[in-house]
Parts: C-alpha cells; structure tokens; sequence
C-alpha cells in the first residue's frame, strides 16, 4: 500500500473511532457482591422509599432473594432456601400503600419437566427491613419461568404476567406454554389471584415486554416463543388476539425466538430487539415493513452463544435507544464467550450501529437493565451472572 494510501486509511480509522465515542458513552465499573451465587433475574426498585433505586437479585442455587441499598449498595437477605429454584423476580406495590412488595417465581425443576413444579411467590416486606420477608404462595403452573407487570387496562395498575417455557402436562391444559395475567385482589396478601388468559398456543416461550403498541395509554404485550415475535392485544371486551411480529430464527425449521424488547431509532421509528433462536447465537432486529400487515424486517446484529440481556435504552440522552446485549457463552455446544455488549443505532433505518464491548471479563451476562442509580440524569447499567452483581456507571461521552 503507498504511503498516501496508508494515511487515508489510518485516518479513516480514526475518524471512525471518534465517530464512535461522540455517539456512546464511557462507562466505569463497580462490582457490589462477587458471592451472590447462581443469579438468573435482577430488577430495581425503591425499596426503602427514600427515593432511590435499589436492586433486587434471585439466586438459584443458594436459593435466595436479596436486595442492596443504593449507594453503600450493602446487601439484605428477603428469603433464603423458601422458596426454592428461584428463576424470576418482579416488584410490585400490590395493596396500594405506596411501599413495593416482591413477587417471585420459584421450583423451577428442570426445563423439561411439565408435571411439577412452578410457584409464584407473593413476598410481603416486614416493618424492619432487615429482617427475612414473609413467603405467601398465590399461584403455581409448571414450567414457570417469567414474570412481569403491565398496565392492561389504560388505568395506572399494574397487573402481573405468568408466563410457562412449556405446555404443563397436566387434565385441561392447552397444546402451548401458559401466559395469562395474574389479577390481585382486594386482598392480596389472603384473598386468591384470579387468572385472566392471554394465550396457551406458543412454544418454547422465553422473553416478555410490555409496551403501549398503539398510544392508546393500554400497554400490549411482545413474547419471544418457537413462533416467533409475537404481539398480543386485549380488545374492548376483554379478549386478547395475537399479531406476528417477525418469524424469528429460520434455518431449516423454524426454531423463533428467546428474548425481545423495543427501542427507538434516530427519527422516532421504533425497533424490535432479539435474541434467536432460544438461548441463541444471534441478537437480531426488527423493523417495520414498508406495508401494514407484513412482517417485519430482520437484521442480525452479532454472533456469539447463549443470548440471555436484550434491553433498549437512552443511554446517551439523545432520545435515541442504544441496546445492551449479554452473552453467556454456552448453549447448544456452540462456541462463545461471555461477555456484555452495547450497540447503538446510527441511522433511521436501523442499517448502521457502533458497538462497545462492555464487559469481557468472563462474567456471563443472564440479566440486565438500565436505570439511573445515581440520580445525575444518565442512566446506568446494572447486569449480573455467575455470582457477580456489577453496576456500570454512565460517566457521559
């Protein structure tokens, strides 16, 4: 290559790197508990009401819910070894006070296994916050491995989501995994949870997200099955009718998709965010098609294995949606590494995207959010694995 060649291209180089750091930025590194054990789900939440975000963690295996105060971040025990297999965990004020109780699911036996198993665990905080909280069973179904809130009616309440991986093996169960809406009573903590289903016709489901689809202030819900992306809608009179989004994961047979989210693009224009097949090698997005009705237009992001963190959010204060990404590293013998990614849309389209490596330091990546710790106006990362819990500090670009 001549001499004048080789500056261009270390000049683009750097252009592109510069490029780049004006679009993502910088990211410091606080590890807040290397013992936590086997953390499959984290989310965060006001716990002692002081105004900051907390972040709660299950562990597998030791079984147990904790919770850590922000800023000295000192961990809380809320249950150990009752109940046990802890697979998910989602905050909730269910009475009303204004104080956030905590609803696990638990006796996640094996993957597989559709006879038993599957609890949901209403967990009732005590007046003394460092005491153990009371484990209240409201619901159990196998398989269960997900939880999450939305607001279905329009109103401001939020009701929780159970949803199955598989179809329980059980008298009057349907042909698909279990996804229905779990409605509190006046009660919660004595009186039962009624069911209002949503569908039992998906397989192999995995990932849920909440979102008001049509700015009619009623939140729909996406989930990530063997279907695919699919987008489920409750009409007027209660039923809930389901939509395609996109096929998901096709290479010889259609094997869909694991985890979903939805962000923004440059523009306004929103995209769908993947992890496909189940536990799979490729993050993906999706983009509206040109036309109503048809699905949407696939991109893969990355390869690596085991995709487990799909989350949208404004990390850079631009209204535009950057995407953290985590990898486990293993699933399906597939070779990969752990390791924590953030992408960032560059155009409106969704064509063009820069990438961070996060983190590579071998912690795998099972779940994640963002949301602003430290209350400076730039949201944060918090991620977790293998016993580590670590925050990633937005320090701005």
């Amino acid at each position: 290559m001549k001499p004048s060649l080789l500056l261009v291209a270390a000049t683009f180089f750097i252009l592109k790197l510069a490029f780049a750091s004006e679009h993502l930025p910088k990211f410091r590194e606080q590890v807040i508990d290397d013992q936590l054990g086997d953390c499959w789900a984290l989310t965060t939440a006001d716990i002692n009401g002081d105004g900051k975000s907390d972040v709660v963690a299950v562990s597998y295996e030791p079984a147990r819910v904790v919770w850590y105060e922000n800023p000295t971040w000192k961990r809380r025990l809320v249950v150990e070894e009752h109940p046990k297999m802890l697979a998910t965990i989602q905050a909730m004020d269910v009475d009303g006070d204004g104080k956030v109780e905590l609803i696990a699911g638990a006796d996640y036996y094996e993957p597989l296994d559709t006879k038993r198993g599957g609890s949901v665990w209403l967990l009732q905080r005590p007046k003394n916050l460092d005491q153990p909280w009371t484990a209240i069973k409201i619901d159990e179904e196998p398989t269960l491995h997900n939880l999450c809130a939305m607001d279905p009616d329009g109103k401001g309440k939020r009701e929780l989501v159970v949803s199955t991986l598989l179809a329980p093996n059980k008298p009057g169960a349907g042909g698909g995994a279990s996804l229905y809406l779990l409605r509190r009573p006046a009660n919660p903590f004595k009186d039962r949870w009624e069911r209002e289903w949503i569908s039992s016709d998906l397989h192999m489901k995995h990932g849920l997200w909440p979102v008001d689809w049509d700015g009619d202030g009623r939140q729909e819900l996406l989930a990530a099955a063997r279907e695919g992306v699919i987008l489920f809608r409750r009409n007027e009179n209660g039923a809930w009718k389901k939509q395609t989004i996109g096929e998901g994961y096709l290479k010889g047979e259609k094997l869909g998709s694991s985890e979903v989210a939805v962000g923004r693009l440059p523009g306004g224009k929103r995209y769908i965010a993947a992890v496909e097949p189940h536990h799979g090698h490729e993050a993906v997005i999706y983009t509206a098609p040109e036309k109503a009705g048809q699905l949407w237009k696939r991109k893969v992001l990355i390869e690596n294995a085991g995709g487990h963190i799909v989350w949208p959010a404004d990390l850079t204060g631009s209204g535009v949606d950057s995407l953290l990404l985590g990898f486990v590293g293993h699933y399906n013998k597939r070779p990969g590494v752990p390791i924590l990614y953030v992408f960032h849309p560059l155009d409106g389209e969704g064509d063009q995207w820069d990438r961070r490596v996060l983190d590579n330091s071998g912690m795998p990546g099972e779940d994640g959010t963002c949301i602003d710790l430290n209350q400076d106006g730039r949201l944060d990362i918090v991620a977790a694995g293998l016993k580590k819990m670590k925050i990633y500090w937005n320090e701005g670009r």
